[in-house]
């Protein structure tokens, strides 16, 4: 025995010891290795050979076969009974080395060299692995071996060759075929790198066709409008995978942006392929109900599970091979793939980065961030990214110290050729044209120029919610090119004809020279900032004169100019877009022109000491004049009152008010004085009441609480006013205060009575009496003899009951 052969069949031994139940009943045969080598020579009569003899698998084999399973040693029945067995003997050695060698296959492979290496019978034999391969493969086309890539031969038992029939009756499709192949393909291709052009990586997009079940599937996608789509063909025709055919196809419009990559024969890899699906279908079948299968299934399970990662890996090495053969085409070149890199991944990138300046011609290689695309939309360009200059994308150009959007690189200018040519498209569309092939410029690339041409007044938006964009100031502006979603779902148009030209430009900026001081440069922007800054203080001020034209008595009514200015102001504020508001000033420049004025004018004259002195004017004829009048008492002021209506009446009162002060203040002086005497007379009147009640007898008699009680109603009965009150008015200070003190004199009277008889426990009781006398005339001796009969009769009449009586 060879040192090798040692050591195998000491491992054979121990491994039948660990999986056979009769070779643990008879360990008293296979104790050790010398016992067993000593059987050996006994039945194969080794010590009567020539030097240089063998011992081999097949002799130990005839041992130990005992101790094999009863399934194994029926299918070696089988196998000696086969016709190929007949033919050839070596296939009955060969078989009973793989029924010993499948012992340790999960460690060494059972494979055609090791069962040839273990046959040897003696020194100095030829190499018997094309003889051993031969007949082992015949076995197993036979159903009587089964073969795995992991593990090699292996006896097939009953229950195998049940599951190898079953398998073998599984019917796989072409369509099935071409799934898995495409499937596979997707697996391989997300392992390779992206091409790079300029230092940018590119994404992948694939499509596969077979030429006959399949036409341009989509194995991948990208999100990048940028991309590298490669064509994978797997065609079984050789006549379809001639260089002859696909060179003049691969530059037909259709394909013209593809790379098409046509495989070598397929014949392998469809072999590899059908079985992979036969061994997928075994899988799915048997493993849901794993739990109840028998052993010996359980096992064949387990192997075929094996087996599929095997023909998986197989198909991948298969297909990588069926490529790397085969060839790439773009644009009527043929280029092989070998040529272009190692292996599978290797090769596509190499063919990608080759074909990629062709791909993508007018490619740029500038990369703008967000916060450099920002500074295209601020008010005022300062410091903007160098990447915007002439020597970068062209957007922006260097005028006189000033940074003016040119947009005259060729980026900024294919975009809006495209818009015009197209007369509109939507965000979405134009990053696609302008992301893929030609340019393969980037999202914010086109995003830079689209602003800068917004900026230069060559395009506007219409986004898909709120009012159109003509600006980069206009609401919403920032906001659609921050968000990439608003941006592809807005619609960018041509600028058209502006709805206000060089001409009205001048003249909106002259008019904010006049009216506000400022000297603005003639872009909208700047005009609609002056808008912004400049118009809400004189909407302001137009409140404030408002406000005091309420003031004024009448009211007068607000001036035309300012109702117009008003609606001026509303009309010019009320968008925030920059071409709306331009627009809108160059329509209501005049109303905006005439308004100001006016309202400056009225600023300067509505002050409020005009308003004051026209309130006090006003309230002058309401209040003294009127009173005046009415007391008669108006006399030579009456020239001054009608002066003031006069004055009133005027368009604007408020212009000379100042000249109506010294004809109020005559007039109030006049109503003071006027005031003064009906006060003074009403106190005179006074007096003289209290002094009839306090010359009455008994009225000195009372105490002060008293003599107050009884003087009350006189107190109360005059005017608590003063000289220069309106109220009451002068005719109730007239007459009127005379009939009240008269009756507050008669109320004082009663009273001091009733105090009078307080004081008196036999005090006469005083009556009340009216004389009937106001207002008669007397007109001879004999009228005046009735009147005193009349009298003495009636107070006769109280006398005689004893009372006092008051005449009233």
């Amino acid at each position: 025995m060879l040192p090798g052969q040692v050591d195998l069949v000491l491992r054979l031994t121990t491994s039948l010891r660990s999986r056979s139940s009769r070779a643990r009943g008879d360990d008293h045969a296979i104790r050790g290795l010398l016992q067993l080598l000593g059987e050996v020579f006994r039945s194969c009569g080794l010590a009567d050979a020539e030097a240089g003899a063998l011992v081999t698998l097949d002799a130990i084999y005839q041992v130990q076969q005992s101790a094999l399973d009863a399934d194994v040693q029926t299918t070696l029945g089988r196998i000696v009974d086969h016709d190929v067995c007949r033919r050839d003997p070596l296939a009955v050695r060969a078989a009973q080395a793989v029924a010993l060698l499948e012992l340790i296959q999960e460690e060494t492979p059972t494979t055609a060299d090791l069962v040839a290496r273990t046959l040897y019978e003696k020194l100095g034999d030829g190499n018997q692995i094309e003889p051993v391969t031969a007949v082992l493969e015949a076995l197993r086309n036979a159903g009587l071996l089964g073969y795995s890539e992991r593990t090699g031969y292996k006896i097939q038992s009953s229950a195998g060759g049940e599951w190898q029939r079953e398998r073998d009756d599984i019917g796989v499709p072409g369509e099935q075929v071409s799934g898995i192949v495409s499937e596979k393909l997707k697996e391989l291709l997300g392992d390779v790198d992206r091409g790079r052009l300029q230092g940018r990586p590119f994404s992948w997009s694939a499509l596969f066709s077979d030429g006959r079940h399949l036409k341009d599937k989509q194995l991948l996608s990208s999100r990048d409008d940028a991309t590298v789509t490669v064509d994978l063909r797997f065609l079984g025709s050789r006549e379809d995978r001639l260089s002859s055919k696909w060179i003049p196809d691969s530059g037909r419009e259709e394909l013209h942006e593809r790379l098409l990559w046509v495989s070598a024969e397929p014949a392998p890899a469809v072999e590899t392929v059908r079985e992979l699906a036969r061994s997928r279908q075994m899988v799915e079948r048997h493993a849901s109900r794993e739990a109840s299968l028998p052993l010996a299934k359980k096992r064949l399970l387990i192997e075929e599970r094996s087996r599929l990662n095997d023909l998986e890996t197989k198909l991948g090495s298969a297909l990588r091979s069926a490529f790397i053969e085969g060839a790439f085409f773009f644009r009527g070149r043929e280029l092989r793939a070998s040529d272009l890199g190692s292996g599978f991944s290797g090769a596509l990138q190499g063919a990608a980065e080759r074909v990629l300046p062709d791909l993508f011609p007018h490619f740029v290689s500038i990369a703008v961030t967000e916060g450099e695309l920002l500074q295209l939309l601020e008010p005022v360009l300062a410091g903007p990214s160098t990447k915007f200059l002439e020597q970068g994308l062209g957007i922006l150009a260097l005028d006189a110290g000033k940074y003016v959007p040119a947009c005259s690189g060729t980026v900024p200018t294919r975009i809006r050729q495209h818009i015009e040519k197209e007369n509109g498209l939507s965000g979405a569309t134009l990053v696609s044209v302008f992301g893929g092939p030609p340019y393969g410029w980037p999202a914010d690339v086109v995003k830079a120029a689209v602003a800068g041409l917004l900026r230069a007044h060559a395009v506007r938006i219409r986004p898909e919610d709120g009012p159109e964009i003509s600006s980069p100031r206009d609401a919403g502006a920032k906001d659609l090119f921050k968000r990439d979603r608003d941006f592809r779902r807005a619609d960018f148009f041509p600028a058209g004809e502006s709805e206000v030209g060089p001409r009205d430009r001048v003249a909106i900026c002259q008019f904010f020279k006049e009216r506000f001081g400022l000297d603005l440069d003639r872009e909208d922007e700047t005009i609609a900032d002056a808008v912004f800054s400049h118009f809400p203080s004189r909407r302001d001020r137009l409140n404030e004169v408002r406000t005091r034209l309420s003031g004024v008595p009448g009211p007068p009514p607000v001036p035309q100019p300012l109702i117009r200015l008003e609606k001026a102001l509303n009309e010019c504020q009320r968008s925030r877009q920059v071409a709306e508001t331009v627009a809108a000033v160059k329509k209501h420049l005049d109303d905006l022109r005439d308004g100001l004025g006016t309202l400056d004018l009225l600023r300067a004259e509505l002050t409020d000491e005009a308003i004051a002195i026209l309130a006090d004017a006003a309230r002058a004829l309401s209040g003294e004049i009127r009173q005046l009048d009415e007391a008669q008492a108006l006399e030579e002021f009456a020239n001054d009152a009608e002066t003031l209506r006069e004055h009133l009446r005027r368009e604007r009162p408020w212009r000379d008010a100042g000249s109506l002060r010294p004809l109020i203040d005559r007039i109030r002086e006049r109503y003071v004085e006027a005031r003064r005497l009906l006060l003074t007379a009403q106190e005179e009147l006074a007096e003289a009441a209290r002094g009839r009640v306090m010359a009455r007898d008994g009225f000195s008699r009372l105490s002060a609480d008293a003599a107050h009680r009884v003087l009350q109603p006189i107190s109360r009965a005059l005017i608590d006013t003063t000289v220069t009150a309106l109220s009451p008015p002068l005719v109730d200070l007239g007459g009127g205060v005379a009939l009240r003190l008269l009756r507050a004199e008669h109320d004082a009277n009663a009273r001091l009575d009733a105090e009078l008889a307080s004081l008196e426990s036999d005090a006469v009781t005083v009556t009340p009496l009216d004389a009937r006398l106001s207002g008669r005339e007397v007109r001879s001796r004999e009228e005046l003899d009735a009147i005193l009969a009349e009298l003495k009769e009636r107070i006769g009449a109280v006398l005689d009951r004893g009372d006092r009586v008051r005449l009233l």
